[in-house]
């Protein structure tokens, strides 16, 4: 039950981020930046889905800890999530926590957050419930929220392996809700991203929505 609960929540985090033209964006109009919205809770809880991006154009100042936005390699439909560990550096995940050359993130926890309509509960259900909440911290000193909800689901480990040369390892925020580095493309995740496919940095976010 478990894997089968797993798999229908990773394909509700293949919902992409869209570009959107209701969404505020001076930068735009210069053709330095391109602006989304969020369309699904992959990147809870910083991101919601009506949240506006601005994205700023280009790789040259990519690091992890950033929040990127992507072209699937696969479906073609852009997405966001964020960048954990680049080229040449070695990615396992433990208990849902990336560890990057052997270092592992840290996590405080906080205050459970509320979501209504949650396509995943600690229990496994869906609906209304509170969903775990924690403060990670990358072994470079980037920090954001982001939430477990299931305890050992099925991609809550990775066996550790080297980022490719020319591509990086991406994670939701929402790590049981997220389609992203972990899961291979032949399931419709990206699987290691080419850098080729990096549209930019997410630079500026709008809360549109509670």
């Amino acid at each position: 039950m478990r894997v089968i609960t797993a798999l229908i929540f990773l394909a509700t985090g293949a919902v992409p981020a869209t570009a959107q033209g209701l969404c505020f964006c001076p930068l735009c109009l210069l053709g330095t930046h391109k602006s989304y919205a969020q369309s699904s809770e992959s990147m809870a809880p910083g991101l919601r889905p009506g949240d506006c991006l601005t994205v700023k154009l280009g790789t040259d100042a990519i690091k992890p800890g950033q929040i990127v936005a992507y072209r699937h390699p696969g479906s073609g439909f852009d997405h966001v999530m964020r960048l954990i560990a680049t080229e040449g550096q070695s990615i396992e995940i433990r208990d849902g926590v990336p560890i990057i050359d052997g270092k592992t993130a840290t996590r405080e926890p906080l205050s459970p957050l509320a979501m209504t309509g949650a396509v995943v509960c600690p229990e496994g259900q869906t609906g209304d419930c509170e969903v775990p909440r924690f403060r990670e911290t990358l072994p470079g000193g980037a920090s954001y929220a982001v939430l477990d909800a299931v305890p050992d689901s099925i991609t809550d480990h990775m066996a550790r392996q080297s980022v490719p040369p020319g591509h990086i390892f991406v994670l939701g925020d929402h790590r049981d809700n997220a389609m992203d580095s972990r899961i291979l493309p032949d399931m419709g995740g990206p699987g290691m991203l080419p850098v080729a496919n990096v549209i930019g940095i997410v630079d500026h976010t709008d809360v549109v929505k509670p």
